[in-house]
């Protein structure tokens, strides 16, 4: 229970990030939460676009994040 907490935590701050600035990286969302590997922001940015809360928009290198309500 407390993990999913942690994780939804996660999620908010992620999406709350990249309102802010769409084009930024794993890395630097990573960094910008600090307890979180660049491999975990991937998984949970993965999670976010399953639920339908996320969208890339274009390619990897150029491209920009599109939050969806």
């Amino acid at each position: 229970k407390t993990t999913q907490k942690t994780t939804q935590k996660i999620r908010d701050k992620i999406l709350e990030i990249i309102k802010e600035s769409p084009t930024i990286g794993r890395k630097e969302i990573a960094t910008i939460i600090g307890n979180i590997t660049e491999d975990g922001v991937k998984y949970n940015l993965d999670k976010l676009k399953t639920e339908n809360k996320l969208e890339r928009i274009g390619p990897d290198k150029g491209g920009y994040w599109q939050v969806k309500n």
